[in-house]
């Protein structure tokens, strides 16, 4: 999947959200696993557990979100439709990283299907709150996740991966990250640490592209006014946009050759007052 498809993918995904035509987390999972090709093998009982658990956490998903927006309760930012935006970003990312492996490996790991456990559940339940303290709100989601996991079957260490993947979710977690895998020859989806970085880059892939990133800093304006954090009244402004992109972080080799550092850094620039914009170096005999 190139970017531009996933632009497409996310426009389809809000005019369904607005509209009556709303696929439903447990559809849109099993979009994204028929486009990675994962199929649970009826013998591979580590893999069916992951599965059911995707199954049975995406239709809870779905149904606390519709009870919750028909009381207007679901939060602005943080609702189904974050959760697709992030599954289908994972899933482009993931593709190009298959594409971009030189190992020769043939079949999926299981490290995509834990991937995508910990991305579907990385807002369960979440408050529309902000953290008080480092992996507040993250830590949260992993207590209410627990049950679900053990009652699927998921054995002990494929919760702490996903635990721990879900931790890693926390916005301060990625710049000491980033930098410890900046190498591109080093990437390694294996290490949890990579796949981590995947999940980061995927949770903010949406509000980093200029067709939906505007209207999710709306969307995040309304759910910070709602507990009245300050930064609610410059994160939907053009210099808190500004500020954002600056500091959104995408260093993988997969999304280094989608081209979105590029695209970001698209954005920056044209975000910059006049007076303050860089020009192009005149080539020789050229005349500014």
């Amino acid at each position: 999947m190139t970017l531009h498809e996933l632009e497409l993918t996310l426009a389809n995904l809000r005019h369904a959200w607005h509209g009556d035509e709303w696929p439903g987390l447990p559809k849109v999972v099993q979009s994204c696993l028929a486009q990675l090709n994962l199929r649970a093998p009826p013998k591979n009982t580590r893999i069916q557990a992951i599965s059911k658990c995707l199954q049975s956490l995406s239709a809870l998903m779905e149904q606390e979100g519709r009870a919750l927006a028909r009381k207007q309760q679901e939060p602005p930012y943080h609702n189904r439709l974050h959760t697709a935006d992030t599954l289908v970003a994972l899933t482009t990312l993931l593709l190009r990283s298959r594409a971009l492996d030189q190992t020769g490996a043939t079949t999926p790991s299981e490290c995509e299907w834990l991937g995508l456990l910990a991305m579907l559940g990385h807002d369960f339940r979440h408050p529309g709150q902000i953290n008080r303290f480092q992996q507040d709100i993250e830590s949260a989601t992993v207590a209410q996740l627990r049950p679900l996991m053990r009652d699927c079957g998921l054995s002990v260490a494929d919760q702490a991966h996903v635990a721990a993947l879900i931790l890693f979710t926390d916005p301060l977690q990625a710049p000491p990250l980033h930098q410890k895998w900046r190498d591109p020859h080093h990437f390694d989806l294996q290490q949890l640490e990579c796949m981590a970085i995947l999940l980061e880059e995927a949770d903010i892939l949406a509000s980093c592209l200029p067709e939906t990133g505007p209207a999710l800093g709306q969307s995040l304006k309304q759910e910070w006014q709602r507990v009245h954090f300050t930064a609610a009244e410059s994160v939907a402004t053009a210099a808190g946009r500004r500020q954002f992109l600056k500091t959104s972080l995408f260093s993988s080799p997969a999304s280094r050759d989608l081209a979105i550092p590029q695209k970001v850094a698209q954005q920056i620039l044209s975000s910059e007052p006049r007076r303050h914009r860089r020009t192009p170096a005149s080539k020789p005999g050229q005349t500014t």
